[in-house]
């Protein structure tokens, strides 16, 4: 039996695209995900209507009990057990008016549980995808992307069944940039790896969610993404120093991405990388000393101006970081400033190369 469960996600800009972008997870239910733009008129969004929809589809094989359900939802029977039940009966007539989309509440429990475990797997795979797409575009806001998401079932592969609509998830917005042709190949890559987005970036998504409506935890969020995106690229570099990266306090961070990672690193690539440019190690200097103002001392946020300064440093430093860890496209995301740095360093080596000795 075929079970899809999809969500509507804002501002993923593939209304472009003519085909969806597919991705195969397979395992033991052969699930697949697709990315495409919305046919559905959806009402528009605050600020921005570009609608779009991720959608995981996979195998399932229910208990022969649960699967009677499922074809009683089917023929829109009531199951037997519920024939009898007066407050289901109720709903059907007065609320529902089909089977399918009597709230799963009034079902037998081996329907709920199957349902929410299906659910469940769904939404997680879902989440991973969107959540790759996001950090492998560049974009920085868009914490919980998802919106309105609904199931169907088919026993034949032709005809299609809601499934009875149960737990309702409504969150935030994303804003997401085109993606071309190349990315969607380098995110079938990822998505068939076992990379998931890293930690780091779903906390400074959650920094930048904060931002304007409370600017003071958003700033402490977002320096503990860095602290955390610094000890998961070491980790990367060093697997050897998985316990001591979990365990011990955090160190100063800049002394670690100055100092340290650079050690870790042998190719002459990342020489032009690290340790990091002036500008962007006295901001997080700078974002660091707020953030213990503002946690330890319960100081006020500092201008909005110097907020949104501290974060893109920060988002700049995770793209660093990500490089470092092997992943040579994120200096796609890497600001104008950086990336002319990293120019004149290596001008500078060359030119140090060629001096006589």
């Amino acid at each position: 039996m075929l079970i899809k469960h999809g969500y509507f996600v804002k501002n993923l800009y593939l209304k472009n695209r003519k085909y969806p972008i597919t991705f195969t997870y397979g395992g033991a239910h052969s699930i697949k995900v697709l990315l495409k733009k919305s046919s559905k008129k959806i009402p528009p969004v605050k600020g921005n209507d570009d609608i779009s929809i991720c959608r995981a589809c996979g195998t399932f094989k229910p208990s022969d009990k649960v699967k009677q359900y499922f074809i009683s939802i089917s023929n829109n029977e009531l199951p037997n057990e519920m024939v009898a039940d007066a407050n289901a009966l109720n709903y059907l007539k007065n609320t529902a008016k089909s089977v399918e989309r009597i709230h799963i509440d009034y079902f037998p429990q081996p329907f709920k549980d199957f349902i929410r475990n299906v659910r469940s797997e769904l939404y997680d795979v879902i989440k991973r995808t969107v959540g790759i797409f996001m950090w492998r575009c560049g974009i920085p806001d868009g914490h919980n992307p998802l919106f309105n998401g609904g199931m169907s079932f088919s026993l034949d592969g032709k005809k299609w069944n809601l499934v009875p609509p149960g737990i309702k998830v409504q969150v935030h917005a994303a804003s997401i940039l085109q993606t071309p042709q190349r990315i969607s190949l380098s995110l079938k890559k990822l998505i068939n790896s076992v990379q998931d987005q890293p930690v780091g970036h779903q906390l400074y998504r959650e920094a930048q969610y904060l931002r304007n409506t409370n600017p003071r935890i958003s700033i402490v969020v977002a320096i503990s993404a860095l602290e955390v995106a610094v000890k998961e690229c070491v980790s990367k570099l060093n697997p050897n120093s998985n316990w001591l990266v979990e365990n011990l306090p955090s160190p100063d961070v800049r002394k670690l991405i100055n100092e340290y990672i650079p050690k870790l690193l042998c190719e002459t690539t990342f020489e032009r990388i690290l340790p990091l440019p002036k500008h962007l190690n006295d901001t997080i200097r700078k974002g660091i000393q707020t953030r213990n103002q503002v946690a330890h001392l319960g100081r006020e946020a500092p201008s909005r101006e110097s907020i949104n300064e501290i974060l893109s440093t920060v988002q700049e430093v995770l793209w660093l970081l990500d490089f470092c860890s092997g992943h040579n496209w994120a200096l796609e995301y890497i600001s104008n400033d950086t990336r002319n740095h990293i120019k004149q360093k290596m001008k500078a080596r060359a030119n140090q190369s060629l001096m006589p000795t």
